[in-house]
């Protein structure tokens, strides 16, 4: 296997199991009373309902917050790929042209799909709840839903929450010009400050500019990511521990963000280094997998309401707040929905593969 193919193999193998990640970090829906009921744990004396909170704290708050970066990464990466020394007008109108089929129409139409559920569901229901979503995308105003219907913190999100990510996505595709120059003159040193004003804006400064273009700077200049990220590999594991048991250990602090944000960048490093280990010394075999690598933009634009179902429903089958209880609805209702979405992705691919292709931008 050429460091091409297994560049090419790793980040295709990588996207179900991110995206299952994705599904596991939404699993959690009370952060904030999670978060301080971890910085409250006394270690010396742990309880089952401590290892549990700390467990549904580190897999749903802190170690999927890898998947972001890693996914910027790959953007970056694959918009640039094979453009070194080449760019020019019709290359970016072609790019651009090209992601108007595999994001923004899916993105509008990943938006429009739960609004007419819920709309649909509250109409069976003939209780006036219909007419009380009504009033409320017209007080917020119908094109907020492709852009910022909710607002947490510095952040928004369209009405489909996760697809902010897309909706930056498109953004920054827009300004790949400028991304472009920037990597080709700056180089590393030019990425290396945008990673310095990331960490030091404590994280609001735009994730998607530094990792997005972290990766356009290995496209750009001809270098393979996974070998380079692999020259520092022990480095980033023992960076990545530390700042994981820091980001644990400082939980309810205002030094918790600074940890954190230097565990995103490391995390990511080492997610990209044991998968393409995997790949390359053959414990992940790529075409086994390469269907559920395919089911991936649609889990992911499709999970919120058959994962809100999934847990209300396993919080009125197990009505147990008990420790074990807790950590068996953790696990079991994000592997229900992506069991579901796979299956109707399945039956979709069976059935209507063209509507499923213009969903899924024929991913």
């Amino acid at each position: 296997m050429t460091n091409e193919e297994l560049q090419s193999k790793t980040i295709n193998w990588l996207r179900f199991p991110l995206i299952a990640m994705v599904v596991l970090a939404h699993t959690v829906t009370d952060d904030d009373t999670l978060r301080e009921y971890v910085s409250l744990i006394d270690y010396k004396h742990l309880s089952g309902m401590d290892v549990s909170n700390l467990t549904r704290f580190l897999l749903s708050a802190v170690v999927p917050y890898v998947i972001v970066p890693c996914f910027f990464m790959f953007s970056g990466f694959l918009f640039f790929y094979k453009t070194k020394n080449v760019w020019n007008r019709n290359i970016y109108l072609g790019k651009i042209k090209s992601r108007i089929k595999t994001l923004l129409i899916p993105y509008l139409l990943w938006n429009i799909i739960p609004v007419a559920l819920v709309a649909l569901l509250a109409f069976m229901k003939f209780d006036g709840s219909l007419r009380s979503i009504m009033n409320e995308l017209q007080e917020k105003g119908i094109l907020k839903i492709f852009w910022n219907y909710y607002h947490e913190a510095f952040v928004s999100y369209p009405y489909n929450a996760p697809l902010w990510y897309v909706r930056d996505l498109i953004i920054v595709a827009l300004c790949s010009p400028l991304v472009y120059y920037f990597v080709k003159y700056t180089k590393l040193l030019g990425t290396v400050i945008l990673g310095i004003l990331f960490f030091v804006g404590n994280a609001r400064f735009p994730v998607v500019a530094f990792f997005f273009t972290f990766g356009a700077y290995f496209a750009v200049h001809g270098r393979n990511m996974i070998m380079e990220l692999r020259k520092g590999r022990w480095i980033w594991l023992c960076s990545t521990v530390i700042t994981l048991i820091l980001s644990v250990y400082y939980t309810g602090s205002d030094k918790y963000i600074y940890p954190f944000i230097l565990f995103n960048i490391f995390g990511c490093f080492v997610t990209i280094n044991i998968a393409s280990r995997l790949i390359e010394r053959g414990y992940v075999t790529i075409n086994r997998s390469s269907f559920l690598s395919r089911t991936g933009f649609f889990i992911y634009a499709a999970h919120g309401m058959i994962l809100r179902t999934c847990i209300k429903l396993l919080n009125i089958t197990f009505n147990s707040t008990g420790a074990l209880i807790l950590g068996v609805k953790f696990f079991l209702a994000p592997a229900v929905c992506v069991s579901v979405c796979v299956a109707l992705y399945w039956i979709a691919d069976k059935t209507v593969p063209k509507l499923l292709g213009i969903l899924t931008g024929s991913r």
